[in-house]
């Protein structure tokens, strides 16, 4: 996958690596919005972070 994307290919621009360190913080964000949105054991359908 990483030859397919041109990922081994040497460095990226300036502008390729913005974007693609742009996308991975984004994801990284998503991702604890997810994390954390994970109900407990036994609170299915109950965000952790929900008010009681």
């Amino acid at each position: 996958m990483i030859d397919t994307v041109g990922l081994g290919a040497g460095v990226p621009s300036a502008h390729h690596h913005e974007a693609l360190t742009g996308a991975v913080g984004h994801a990284e964000t998503e991702r604890e919005k997810l994390l954390r949105a994970e109900p407990e054991p036994g609170q299915e359908g109950t965000p952790r972070d929900a008010a009681p």
